[in-house]
């Protein structure tokens, strides 16, 4: 989740033209299910991601919400290579 999360962060900096992503946030919400259709185990996670970032403004620290583009093919290839070499290297 966090290479996912950090993947939405980076996309924001690169769209919005952040110097620092410092004031912004973006969340998530993942829920563990443990079982299938017909009830046998089969462990895996179903995970919700905000398509935007909150970002604090300058006056008045309010946060506001940017919306973000659909992730590229490219944004996809890197989180799936991430999150590979995070989990091989433990």
């Amino acid at each position: 989740m966090h290479t996912v999360l950090e993947s939405v962060k980076r996309r924001a900096k690169r769209e919005l033209h952040l110097t620092s992503l410092e004031d912004c946030e973006t969340g998530a919400v993942l829920v563990v299910q443990r079982f299938d259709s017909a009830l046998r185990l089969n462990v895996h996670g179903h995970s919700l991601v905000l398509d935007g970032v909150y970002v604090k403004q300058a006056h008045n620290d309010e946060p506001v919400f940017h919306a973000l583009s659909d992730p590229t093919d490219e944004d996809v290839q890197w989180v799936a290579a991430t999150a590979w070499r995070r989990l091989r290297a433990g």
